[in-house]
């Protein structure tokens, strides 16, 4: 996966703010001016392009970029997995159903900590053979493990690549392009094209594009046998605003398969549409296509650090924090969405100072919460933050006082933790099993495990 596109929940929205509108105009028919958002539960995008296939017929493909995050993951064996659906229909201008599928996926990880907080991007692709024409597509995503589910609509326009002048197909922006030599769903011709179906780039960064030329001339022994590239970029009235050196290349035969990776330099934020000119010079055909993107500031485009990703998902877990009626209310939220909005209250709620920048409260969780993590694990796959010791260190703080007890041949090792701002409070813990993992057998706060006679037990 490219970083570029590692795009979590925020960014997917940012999006699609740049996304939805109305649109330019372009040189020749595209498939889908713009991808496409899809509206429900989840969130995900739908772009398409179109390439040539056997005769009379255009190979079209439609892509889907999800943030699998916001998928439902249960545990199987030793991992995490998330299910989906996802469901294809074509429709002609009659309104004649031509084509139709709907397939699974299945998306795991190793570790909860994977889907926490940080996007977890999911693409995919499907394609048809069709013959050139309008279509309106529907494409929906459910979560096969939660009722969730979305749909895209759109019209589909399907070109038409058989006349014999020359032509290309419709421009695939990337956010990958490598060479290989196996087959994938996202392999052409000794590619892999991994796209990038928001068409969106980060200003100063990289486009990456892929495309082929059909029907050049075919080379003659003693002529001119090359072809001209030209690629700019326009902004949405259609004035060029950044023009790259043309390319002069040797046909390779009557089609020819291009990738390109060019720098936005000092190009601002927007939307803007990139062409790509054809000039075959044995017989002086041209050809034009051009396609919209879009490019985004630096800091839309996330690559979550490690750090980052922690203080998130502190910043979700309140179980030790939330009280009653306002931990069974954060519960019952499922959607991704509505749980950030009770967030975004519940922590204004505890700040302190909230007239300030600084929620003190906040910081203070997310410190506890990295301290219990990397003090209190237990064991392989049990977080700090799941132990006794956590929990208390994380509701509590630092005690003011910790007395260590070591084994004794007829008592197990203990701790006893005191809190004297809380009234001389006291949380005793246990090695029972005498595998480091202390256990909370007694506590003189009224909401905790009371047991005075804890030394008795087994």
């Amino acid at each position: 996966m490219g970083n570029r596109d590692r795009l979590w929940m925020g960014f997917l929205l940012i999006a699609g703010v740049l996304f939805l509108g109305g649109k330019g105009h372009c040189a020749e028919p595209e498939p889908l001016d713009l991808p496409f958002m899809g509206e429900g539960d989840l969130a995900f995008f739908t772009d398409t392009a179109g390439f040539q296939s056997s005769v009379g017929f255009t190979r079209q493909e439609i892509y889907v970029l999800l943030d699998a995050s916001q998928l439902k993951f249960r545990r199987k064996r030793k991992r995490y997995e998330a299910e989906m659906e996802l469901s294809v229909s074509l429709t002609d201008s009659a309104g004649v159903v031509v084509n139709e599928e709907t397939w699974k996926r299945k998306v795991w990880v190793e570790k909860a900590d994977d889907v926490e907080g940080a996007g977890l991007p999911f693409r995919d692709m499907i394609g048809f053979d069709l013959k050139p024409g309008t279509y309106r597509m529907t494409l929906s995503v459910r979560d096969l493990k939660e009722k969730k589910k979305a749909v895209a609509e759109g019209d589909l326009r399907v070109r038409d690549f058989e006349e014999q002048t020359l032509k290309s197909s419709d421009l695939l922006f990337a956010s990958g392009l490598s060479r290989t030599d196996t087959e994938s769903r996202f392999s052409r011709y000794g590619w892999t094209v991994t796209p990038n179906v928001t068409r969106t780039y980060p200003a100063g960064g990289d486009i990456e594009v892929y495309f082929e030329i059909y029907h050049l001339s075919a080379p003659v022994e003693g002529a001119d046998n090359t072809f001209l590239l030209g690629y700019s970029v326009l902004d949405t009235a259609g004035a060029v605003v950044a023009k790259f050196a043309d390319q002069r290349l040797m046909k390779p035969g009557t089609s020819a398969v291009k990738t390109e990776i060019f720098s936005t330099g000092e190009l601002s934020p927007g939307r803007y549409f990139f062409q790509v000119e054809a000039l075959d010079r044995s017989n002086r055909a041209v050809h034009r296509v051009r396609r919209m993107i879009s490019l985004a500031r630096q800091r839309e485009v996330v690559e979550l650090s490690q750090e980052e990703r922690e203080n998130i998902r502190y910043y979700r877990d309140i179980r030790y924090i939330a009280k009653g009626s306002r931990w069974k209310e954060y519960r019952k939220l499922k959607n991704r969405m509505d749980q950030m909005a009770f967030l975004k209250v519940f922590w204004k709620e505890l700040d302190p100072t909230p007239a300030t920048d600084e929620n003190e409260r906040l910081i203070q969780h997310i410190q506890r919460m990295r301290f219990a993590e990397n003090n209190y694990a237990a064991g392989r796959g049990k977080r700090g933050s799941d132990t006794d010791k956590g929990r208390i260190y994380i509701k509590f703080g630092e005690p003011s006082d910790i007395q260590y007890n070591l084994a004794a041949s007829n008592e197990k090792p203990f701790e006893v933790w005191t809190y004297e701002e809380q009234r001389g409070v006291r949380f005793i813990f246990v090695d029972r099993r005498g595998a480091g993992v202390f256990e909370l057998v007694h506590s003189t706060h009224p909401a905790e495990t009371y047991n005075p006679n804890w030394r008795l037990m087994e």
